[in-house]
């Protein structure tokens, strides 16, 4: 640590230990933006933050009572609709088949994008998780992504910051500035065979995407995160999939468990997935917020067909939607079981976790699992 970060960070206990936190908040933002992993800046920057979240607690429950309870002091998982558009209708997607073709295509707006980081700042809540750009669309097609990822930076400087996509929306030119923030980018990518890569991630066609992966990579380094998604179509290749990507420097690589996405009609999930089952979310879930590109609030980034809306920022503000008695009936049916009662969740279905299969960085078993027939 330098002189002047120390000096920095000496100022930031005497200001917090007299109760001035959001002038110390200020001194750990900026420390934050220039350096995210400096270890000692972010400790004490969350402590300043949950302080001031517990004053504010006090105060609201003075004037709310009981309900107040219910506020969640952190957000695991922040899923932000940042564009509903996406070049991309995927074999086992929802997305641009007609089930969501009421759904809106169009980028989120600024100041709703805005007020919502703001709010989530304002109630000093915590960011222990991450803030993931795209939802139902690629976030790549967002002409606002540079001054999203700033903006997070700025007013939320603990978060860690995911840019989903395919890679296909890619432009040097546009895009090349966002490899120098601190963000992961989650390189969605299914097959390297043209063939089966065509089939599970069409229209896009892999030799058309294939240059803008080489560019994402070579830009990005070590900040790709690629995912991929297991299914019977292109198991027998994981091997290849992890050596063509690791020795490209990617930061990461998941092969990812396979959902149903809380599709009605499961034929192709079933024709794809290794060895479904029933797929169940704990209580835990009311630290996540879901928001489309609208502002609607909803139980699950998987309900792209949006029959679960518990909210709607562009009309209420975060307090109140944290605090919806929809979400608080969610809490209660996950914790007793009865997610059933909720239609989205009632259709929700999964892979299986197979060991030596799926995970976070694992070398894939060349042989096949006796799990799956």
């Amino acid at each position: 640590m330098d002189l002047m970060t120390r000096e920095k960070l000496t100022e930031v206990v005497r200001l917090g230990n007299e109760g001035r936190f959001r002038e110390a908040e200020a001194i750990t933002r900026a420390l934050l933006r220039r350096d995210r992993d400096q270890r000692e800046s972010f400790i004490l920057h969350f402590r300043l933050k949950r302080r001031r979240h517990e004053a504010l607690r006090q105060h609201l429950q003075e004037q709310r009572g009981a309900e107040i309870d219910f506020l969640p002091r952190r957000l695991t998982f922040v899923a932000l609709g940042t564009t509903g558009l996406c070049n991309a209708s995927c074999m086992h997607c929802p997305t641009g088949k007609t089930t969501t073709d009421q759904m809106p295509r169009v980028p989120m707006p600024l100041p709703l994008f805005e007020s919502i980081m703001r709010q989530i700042d304002d109630l000093g809540i915590i960011l222990q998780g991450q803030i993931s750009f795209g939802l139902f669309g690629d976030a790549l097609l967002d002409p606002h992504v540079q001054r999203r990822v700033q903006f997070v930076r700025e007013t939320l400087p603990e978060a860690s910051i995911s840019i989903n996509t395919n890679g296909a929306a890619y432009d040097r030119a546009r895009h090349s500035g966002i490899a120098e923030e601190q963000i992961i980018l989650a390189l969605h990518c299914e097959s390297l065979k043209p063939d089966v890569y065509g089939i599970l991630m069409q229209p896009l066609q892999f030799q058309r995407v294939l240059p803008k992966i080489e560019q994402i990579l070579a830009d990005f380094g070590s900040k790709v995160l690629v995912s991929v998604p297991v299914t019977r179509l292109n198991r027998d290749e994981l091997p290849a999939i992890d050596a063509f990507f690791r020795q490209r420097g990617v930061g990461d690589l998941g092969f990812d468990i396979f959902s149903s996405r809380c599709a009605e009609e499961r034929t192709v999930f079933e024709t794809l997935a290794l060895a479904p089952v029933k797929n169940r979310c704990g209580p835990d879930v009311h630290e996540q917020l879901i928001v489309d590109c609208d502002g609607k609030v909803l139980i699950c980034c998987n309900d792209f067909r949006r029959v679960e809306v518990i909210g709607d920022l562009a009309r209420q503000n975060l307090l109140d939607v944290l605090l919806h008695p929809e979400r608080r009936r969610m809490v209660e049916q996950f914790a007793t079981g009865r997610e059933n009662e909720r239609s989205s969740c009632s259709a929700c279905y999964c892979d299986q976790k197979i060991e030596g299969i799926h995970g976070r960085g694992v070398q894939p078993a060349t042989e096949k699992s006796d799990t799956v027939a």
